[in-house]
């Protein structure tokens, strides 16, 4: 569902003439992580040890999507 989802989002973002989209994920969240890079975000900066962990922090990962505008 997370592809399908991240798919739509952009659909509909790009409906609406967006020029990008934003996200953020855990570090931790690895899978998701990967999902958002195949589908074309990129990192673009973190927010160093945002949320808590039982071991500590860790960083939340700051990615967005630019969409090509051709007019």
């Amino acid at each position: 569902y997370g592809k399908a989802l991240t798919e739509h989002f952009l659909d509909m973002c790009e409906q609406a003439d967006a020029e990008s989209a934003w996200l953020e994920v855990r570090e931790s969240n690895v899978n998701a992580f990967n999902l958002y890079e195949k589908a074309g975000f990129n990192e673009v900066d973190r927010r160093r040890n945002y949320y808590p962990t039982k071991q500590g922090n860790e960083d939340a990962i700051i990615m967005s999507y630019l969409f090509m505008s051709f007019s």
